[in-house]
């Protein structure tokens, strides 16, 4: 749970200047190379909705895409996970058209769904769940400190995370993990759990 919560944020550049959490969450997610979100966003916005939709295209559109696919993209992180995200951003990356996007899209949805029928964690009740989603939201918000932009972006990412962590945490969070969780006293205190 604690690496694919943190791959669904590390990848926002809006945090960016939160260098010591970016670089703390990074360090909790194993083998991401995906594009940011930014990038992933951007791709489908040139080369697929700027070359079909050119002509109704503006900047006004392109911002409110731009956050919506942010959005997103860090959901999907989250609920897939970095190996299987890899997967549907190299599918994403590849695409040129919108018939090309949306067979990603089934493709991504297809994973998902098989990943809920046949969770890979201890089967962890919803309760346990919502309180170390919440615990390790509140290690996210001190380690960003007293910035208050920071905090605002943090905020709307974590309120849209947060029915997806819980529902990922009962699918593939073991007891260990959250053990250890709950008794971390800041994001660097996550490196000794198992991920």
């Amino acid at each position: 749970m604690i690496g694919h919560l943190a791959g669904s944020l590390v990848h926002d550049d809006g945090l960016a200047d939160a260098k010591h959490a970016v670089a703390t969450l990074a360090s909790l997610v194993v083998g991401d190379t995906t594009p940011s979100d930014a990038e992933l966003c951007g791709h489908v916005w040139k080369a697929v909705f700027v070359t079909e939709f050119g002509d109704i295209a503006d900047a006004k559109m392109e911002a409110d895409f731009m956050q919506m696919c942010k959005l997103e993209i860090e959901k999907e992180r989250l609920k897939l996970g970095p190996d299987v995200f890899a997967e549907a951003a190299a599918c994403i990356m590849a695409a040129q058209t919108m018939a090309a996007i949306e067979l990603c899209d089934r493709a991504e949805q297809e994973a998902e769904q098989e990943l809920h029928e046949k969770p890979h964690g201890d089967g962890l009740d919803k309760k346990t769940c919502e309180a170390a989603v919440d615990h390790m939201f509140a290690l996210l918000r001190k380690d960003l400190g007293d910035d208050k932009d920071l905090l605002a972006l943090l905020e709307g990412d974590l309120a849209n995370l947060q029915a997806d962590a819980v529902q990922m945490c009962m699918d593939e969070a073991t007891r260990a993990e959250i053990d250890c969780l709950m008794k971390a006293q800041d994001l660097a205190g996550l490196d000794a759990c198992e991920r």
